[in-house]
């Protein structure tokens, strides 16, 4: 899969932009889920970012941008320490992007970096140390070091693309690596798992092992922690060679022992954003306006319920990149 179609894959029509997170499946394969109206109600009022009511705790969000708007800049990415004291923010902007931190709960901000491909905030739960992803090198900065960046090893020392971060703790990291698969492109994106990283020990601990080669492609986004201590992700399989028939998207859940297992298809275009103790998942989803919506699911004995969703309103994970507008595009 074509490295830049991870994140969006768009096609002009009519003068409307329609865009197809991920792999686009066929419609013989792709389970029943939620019809999502475009003319959904932005989930953050009053700013840029905002908070949302899900599984008994507040979940930091960016609001969605209004298709046909063309700002000079707007946020792509924000994540919060437990109490939200701490807070970061990424801001896509004509030029130069920036990623900037307050520990005042928004009272005065302090710039940590500028850059291009700026992406992934997350904060520690005591809010003490940020990471980010640039360029999809992975950076750290941290209180005790008057937060200075600095960049965290890759896997094995080699290169690698690092996606979707989050702290399990204060000093441990869940994310997605990316890592180049011997002869395939750069600008193909082959293979990536889920991982942990111990920011104390700087130890890498992979928990899926996605299969690739020169022709079969495997993806692991968005990975979550749930209460039971398991870990949920979002897999998507394909081969180059295929068609939308050999193209997959599922949920696992990699237990606590690390067995890995399927728990449900899924539409091509959903990631998770949270997981509620009740088994409840919070969704990020593509409305055919291409804004994001924030949806909610319930978990019983049969599995996830998609279809019986509740939308919640437009907004975005840290993790989803506006769809409908890029401030670099004029």
């Amino acid at each position: 899969m074509k490295r830049g179609a991870l994140l969006a894959l768009a096609a002009a029509v009519g003068g409307v932009v329609a865009v197809s997170y991920w792999a686009t499946g066929s419609a013989t394969d792709t389970p029943s889920a939620l019809a999502l109206s475009p003319d959904c109600v932005s989930a953050v009022s009053g700013g840029p970012t905002g908070t949302l009511a899900f599984g008994g705790s507040a979940v930091r969000v960016a609001a969605e941008t209004v298709p046909g708007t063309k700002p000079a800049e707007l946020t792509t990415g924000v994540a919060a320490s437990r109490d939200g004291a701490t807070t970061v923010t990424v801001t896509d902007a004509r030029g130069a992007d920036r990623i900037e931190l307050s520990t005042d709960s928004g009272t005065t901000w302090t710039r940590l970096a500028t850059g291009h491909d700026l992406r992934y905030p997350a904060v520690s739960p005591s809010g003490d140390r940020v990471v980010w992803s640039a360029e999809g090198a992975l950076m750290s900065a941290e209180a005790a070091s008057s937060w200075k960046p600095a960049p965290i090893e890759p896997v094995n020392g080699g290169k690698q693309l690092a996606q979707y971060t989050r702290f399990l703790d204060d000093h441990t990291l869940l994310l997605s690596v990316e890592v180049g698969i011997a002869g395939v492109d750069d600008d193909f994106a082959a293979l990536s798992d889920v991982w942990t990283y111990d920011l104390r020990t700087a130890d890498w601990t992979r928990l899926t092992s996605g299969a690739a080669d020169t022709d079969r492609w495997t993806l692991a986004n968005t990975p979550v922690p749930a209460s039971d201590g398991s870990v949920l992700y979002v897999r998507h399989t394909g081969l180059g060679s295929g068609t939308e028939a050999d193209l997959r998207t599922e949920l696992r859940r990699v237990s606590p022992a690390g067995k890995d297992v399927k728990v449900a298809d899924l539409p091509d275009r959903w990631g998770i954003v949270d997981v509620a103790s009740d088994g409840s998942i919070l969704w990020n989803a593509p409305d055919p306006a291409s804004q994001w919506q924030l949806i909610r699911t319930t978990t019983g004995a049969a599995g996830v319920d998609l279809a019986g969703g509740t939308v919640l309103g437009c907004g975005r994970a840290s993790w989803a990149p506006p769809l409908n507008h890029d401030p670099d595009i004029r």
